[in-house]
């Protein structure tokens, strides 16, 4: 389902700077294959259950997209 979770987001979610978000999608784009979607959505499983790659402390959260 597109917009669920994505390369981006199980490599880092509010931790990964713009540019390597940027990035990961377009890795995706140049890469999209069934297997990769099932790895992907096992890996956001994985990290959702275990508070992986994300900054629970409200310090040096990800900043604002500026285009």
């Amino acid at each position: 389902i597109p917009g669920l979770t994505g390369l981006a987001q199980v490599n880092g979610r509010n931790i990964t700077e713009w540019k390597d978000r940027i990035n990961y999608d377009i890795q995706y784009q140049k890469n999209i294959t069934f297997f990769q979607d099932l790895k992907i959505i096992i890996k956001s499983i994985y990290i959702v259950l275990f508070f992986k790659g994300i900054n629970k402390y409200k310090k040096n959260i990800m900043n604002k997209f500026q285009g």
